[in-house]
């Protein structure tokens, strides 16, 4: 298990050759985390 902890406004940027995605964590709030996935 892999478990990374960012902030409100941070990414993690996973990258495959060409291939790029990007979680973003938009909100959290009472328990609840927003996520925004950027991919191909």
């Amino acid at each position: 298990m892999l478990v990374l902890e960012r902030k409100s406004g941070e990414s993690i940027i996973i990258q495959n050759g060409d291939d790029v995605i990007e979680i973003k964590v938009d909100k959290y709030n009472k328990g609840a985390v927003k996520l925004i996935f950027d991919a191909p």
